[in-house]
């Protein structure tokens, strides 16, 4: 009874990053783009990516897809997103404070989530030590500002 109450509902199988589904085997990416067909079920595959659509085309087995636009994050929205990031062992009030300065600094030229986390990630041991040791306080922004001047170049590269 289960099984027939489920035959009619849709089941997704989404795949992040599926740029990197083209350096997958071709027979397993092919029974990927196939699965409703091989399992008789009612399953939609989506594909998620920041590629154009040609270069995934030789994935899609010539099958109809569909196309969905997502706007980018605004600066307000990002900034919420990495205040949320709080890695483990992170101080939440540092954190918020090397997000605020990393928005700053970096917004201009880098809208990227992915990558300004990565920024985070590299720059925050050097925003927090100075704090942590006594020698700063979160709001010294101009002395911590000029303290991360140097990593700045380094993490822009």
């Amino acid at each position: 009874q289960r099984a027939e109450a489920e035959r009619g509902h849709t089941k997704y199988v989404v795949f992040d990053c599926a740029e990197r589904l083209r350096r997958m085997d071709a027979t397993l990416v092919h029974s990927l783009m196939h699965l409703d067909e091989l399992s008789g079920s009612n399953i939609c595959t989506v594909l998620v990516s920041n590629v154009n659509r040609e270069e995934l085309e030789p994935m899609l087995c010539a099958r109809p897809s569909v196309r969905v636009h997502f706007e980018p994050y605004t600066k307000e929205q990002t900034h919420q997103i990495l205040d949320k990031w709080v890695p483990t062992g992170a101080r939440k009030d540092l954190w918020s404070g090397c997000v605020n300065m990393v928005m700053n600094v970096f917004w201009g030229q880098c809208k990227s989530l992915s990558d300004l986390n990565d920024i985070m990630a590299s720059l925050y041991p050097k925003f927090a030590a100075p704090i942590i040791a006594g020698d700063a306080t979160v709001g010294d922004t101009a002395r911590l500002f000029r303290l991360l001047k140097p990593h700045f170049r380094v993490a822009s590269s």
